[in-house]
């Protein structure tokens, strides 16, 4: 036992001996040959200097130090062989990676990130991040985006955000940031009201892209925006995420927002009469445009307060983008009540063109609280309901599996790209795109771009956002059909956002 104690210490000796002692001034590569990095002091990517760390390397953080980077820090691990930086003593004890460059991007690939108070944290500084992930943090990312006029590009893609005591994601005044592909959970560990993803402004723009993200068992929100100064300042773009096991949803306090395509399913804590919209708006100046979204399992879908609006659905008008088509079911509180939509503002509420628990409005009138219920409150307007138009209606054929039929970039401004591909050589193969009023507004002849000897058939075509007439469209949800030969053979939706 004492030769297995002595062998230990002796290994663990020979370790430290052997670690690279950081601090100050840094540039060139690290690479895991010289495993571990014992960062003992603040740390500094001078302006015009590049620091590469490449796969597999490990740094151990020492104490309250700060890695602040004024020049580039290029971070590539890989999937088999990433980036790890801890604290040495496993609790959030040092400050995290600060950005500062303001014109040229830094690149974090693969790379997890541990025990910081602010993992990573960007003023004014363009960067990206990929596969990399965020545990056990006071805050993961910091996106400031202070008194400049062109924020620079952030992405954040495929990301995971785990155990935060703060918000996994802090966006203040940013509006080229988009967040992509990424699961969020078990955020605001502290106990204090933040959201998981968390959007403020003191008076500068911020219309961040958030997409296509599983956000799910956080303390508090979902997502929230906060507008301090209550001047349309915030404008989140929130589409195609599912958002799910929250206390609430989606918050948006003097806040707006284009919200489409989500899934936003059982957000409530048991006990908790606070708790349980699935959207919650509140504010004289809380709106915002809610199409396609599927909202379930919550206490109540939405819940609507301090004078705030919102808009459900609209046929009232010539736009296409605000048409309704969500869809509110099992909504029930813990007293057994069903809210679809519970308004004590005192704002009417455009809900038209959805789909309900019921389409006996009688049934629907008794999950809506509004000014029917109480005169001071505005009036929920509900009728029409849904009816598919015919390109919904319309018959697929069974080869939608194989086609793959996609679009890149989704949500785009002001222009994409429709792919799919095929076994078999078709004689004609066309993209048509149609409004949600089911109007076909242009039609694309698809390219071949794969010699027809190879297995599959790769086929894509570019649209620029205009319609048939060379007229540019309006921001929106649009259907794009993929006809085959004269056959449909899949439906799929994007939305345009200028």
């Amino acid at each position: 036992m004492k030769k297995t104690i002595i062998f230990l210490l002796v290994f663990a000796i020979a370790t430290n001996i052997m670690a690279i002692e950081i601090s100050g001034n840094q540039s060139g590569t690290w690479t895991s040959a010289d495993n571990p990095y014992l960062i003992v002091g603040n740390v500094e990517i001078p302006i015009e200097n590049e620091l590469i760390i490449t796969e597999g390397v490990e740094i151990i953080v020492q104490g309250d130090f700060q890695i602040l980077v004024l020049g580039i820090l290029i971070i590539n691990g890989t999937d088999e062989n990433n980036i790890l930086i801890y604290a040495e003593n496993g609790e959030i004890s040092w400050s995290g990676i600060r950005f500062e460059n303001e014109l040229l991007p830094s690149n974090l690939h693969y790379c997890e990130i541990k025990n910081a108070e602010d993992a990573i944290n960007s003023i004014n500084s363009p960067l990206s991040i990929f596969n990399s992930m965020f545990l056990d943090n006071q805050k993961a990312i910091n996106i400031f985006g202070l008194s400049i006029t062109d924020d620079p590009e952030i992405l954040i893609e495929s990301c995971l955000v785990e155990n935060c005591q703060e918000n996994g994601i802090y966006i203040l005044e940013h509006s080229n940031i988009t967040i992509n592909n990424c699961e969020i959970t078990q955020c605001a560990l502290d106990g204090d009201a933040r959201g998981a993803i968390m959007i403020s402004s003191q008076g500068d723009s911020c219309t961040p892209i958030i997409s296509n993200n599983f956000i799910h068992h956080n303390v508090w929100q979902g997502i929230s925006a906060w507008d301090v100064t209550g001047s349309d300042n915030i404008i989140s773009i929130i589409s195609n995420n599912e958002i799910s096991y929250n206390l609430s949803g989606i918050y948006f306090f003097y806040a707006q927002g284009i919200v489409h395509g989500n899934f936003i399913h059982h957000n409530f804590v048991s006990g908790n009469p606070n708790s349980g919209a699935g959207i919650m708006i509140a504010g004289s100046t809380g709106n915002g445009v809610f199409t396609n979204n599927e909202i379930t399992g919550n206490f109540t879908a939405v819940y609507i307060t301090q004078d705030a609006s919102a808009n459900f659905g609209c046929l009232d008008n010539f736009n296409f983008d605000d048409d309704g088509e969500n869809t509110f079911y099992d909504n029930i509180d813990e007293y057994g009540n069903t809210w679809s939509i519970y308004n004590t503002s005192s704002q009417n509420i455009e809900a038209e063109n959805n789909t309900w628990d019921s389409d006996n409005f009688e049934i629907i009138d008794q999950t809506i609280f509004d000014g029917n219920d109480s005169l001071i409150y505005g009036i929920v307007d509900y009728d029409p309901i849904y009816e598919p138009s015919e390109i919904i209606e319309e018959n697929i054929q069974p080869s939608i599996i194989d086609c793959q039929l996609s679009n890149y970039p989704n949500p785009f401004n002001p222009e994409t790209t429709f792919s799919f591909e095929t076994t078999n050589l078709p004689e004609l193969a066309r993209i048509e795109i149609f409004n949600l009023k089911g109007q076909k507004i242009r039609a694309l002849e698809c390219i071949n771009h794969v010699n027809v000897k190879a297995i599959k058939l790769l086929y894509s075509i570019y649209w620029d956002g205009n319609d048939e007439t060379g007229n540019q469209v309006s921001s929106g949800v649009y259907f794009y059909k993929l006809n085959i030969d004269g056959k449909t053979k899949a439906i799929r939706k994007c939305l345009l956002v200028r």
